[in-house]
Order: structure tokens, then sequence, then C-alpha cells
């Protein structure tokens, strides 16, 4: 007869009188030992090396965020200097756009588009102006 464990098929011995009692759970417990995982199989070789490239990404991070230490790390890089110039009123694009003449910062398609915007404008361009907070 067999008998199916967890680990592999052993035959079934009935416990005789000279057997032990714990004689099956001590055979089961060396068979265990003997599958874990050593320093010298290939699992620990790829955990090691999994271990190697996650150092070294995290010291190139550090490298690239070290010189830029004004920036959080989870800062995004900043703009390039040459955006479309876009309307604040309609959000399309224009050639010559009129600045707002309190702030500089809003831009708009044509003095009409400047004055209907103006209520919304009014508090961000007080802000903007005297440096309290730069616009988004």
């Amino acid at each position: 007869m067999v008998q199916r464990t967890a680990l592999r098929w052993l035959p079934a011995q009935p416990l005789s009188t000279n057997q032990k009692p714990g004689g099956n759970s001590l055979r089961l417990k060396r068979t265990v030992t003997k599958c874990k995982p050593k320093p010298t199989t290939a699992v620990y070789r790829s955990s090691q090396k999994h271990f190697k490239v996650l150092q070294q990404l995290q010291q190139l991070v550090a490298a690239r965020t070290q010189g830029s230490s004004r920036q959080a790390p989870h800062a995004l890089p900043e703009a390039p200097a040459r955006l479309p110039k876009l309307c604040s009123r309609c959000g399309q694009a224009c050639e010559r756009p009129k600045l707002s003449s309190g702030c500089g910062v809003a831009r708009y398609c044509s003095g009409s588009f400047q004055k209907a915007d103006w209520r919304a404008h009014k508090a961000r361009c007080r802000e903007w102006a005297a440096g309290r907070t730069k616009p988004s």
C-alpha cells in the first residue's frame, strides 16, 4: 500500500513493535530540511542578483536627485522653455497674445476675451502680481 504525503509518495509502513512512535515524523522533518533552499541553490543566487540590481537602481535615483537638491525627489521635471502661448479664456493657441497688464501672466486672443475673463481673473491677477502664488 502506498500513502501520499505532501512532499512525495512514501510506502506506508505499519508501526511495528520495535519502532519508536515518532519515527515517521522524524523522517519527514529530515526530508523537509533537505528541501530547504540553501545559499548555493539557483533560487538564492537569483534573489541575490535581483537585490544587486535594486541597489544599483537606488544609487542611480539618489545620484540624479542629488544634483537638484532644491527639488523634492517626487517633483516633476521643469517644463521646456518654449510652451505654446494659449489664451486664458478659450484655451486656443494665439500668435500674438495680449498679456494682462496687472500680472503679465494671463494671455488673451483679443481685448474682448480679456474683458470677459476679468471677473474670474481679478483675484488671481492680484496674487500673481504680488508674487504670493505662482500660476499653475
